[in-house]
């Protein structure tokens, strides 16, 4: 999982947990990214895992490639908007 201007990390906090106990999937790793590493350490030490990394990336600069996964597909999940 990247997560694109995580910023101070609030999303991040709320998200990874949900993510990492997931039945469905298994979370290998979370990268958060931001134009600035200032928050890093504090985020990092919030969630505590070595699943979770920061990259300080600039605006424009480009993605590394995906890398392939052996882990066998998600499931769709069922929506829980509407009725």
């Amino acid at each position: 999982m990247c997560e694109v201007g995580a910023g101070t990390g609030g999303l991040t906090r709320d998200a990874f947990p949900i993510l990492d106990v997931d039945n469905h999937c298994e979370l290998l790793q979370y990268t958060a990214t931001d134009i600035s590493a200032v928050w890093a350490p504090k985020l990092l030490e919030s969630i505590g895992s070595s699943k979770m990394q920061f990259k300080a990336r600039r605006p424009g600069a480009l993605a590394p490639p995906a890398r392939a996964c052996s882990a066998p597909p998600c499931r769709a999940l069922p929506h829980r908007y509407g009725n």
